[in-house]
């Protein structure tokens, strides 16, 4: 990678740092979004538990997106940053 390795590797700690606190912060809001669309979907009538329960598996969806994005830089970034 050159001279950017140097450049790379002082920002490195604070992106995984980063990294790790938005998924903590994903697994809490998509904890809370969850319960809520559940929760509605208990009081909701035919129609609008179907919108619901469409709307939970959305939010797990979006959830799996968060933790398999970084895996693949991840493996990107060990695939072309060999020193």
């Amino acid at each position: 990678m050159g001279a950017w390795s140097q450049l790379f590797n002082v920002f490195d700690p604070a992106l995984s740092s980063l990294q790790t606190f938005l998924q903590a912060v994903a697994v809490l809001g998509a904890g809370c979004f969850a319960a809520y669309y559940k929760i509605r979907e208990m009081f909701a009538g035919p129609q609008e538990d179907q919108m619901y329960s469409q709307k939970t598996k959305g939010v797990f969806l979006g959830l799996i997106f968060v933790f398999i994005i970084p895996i693949l830089i991840n493996i990107f970034k060990t695939l072309f940053m060999k020193n």
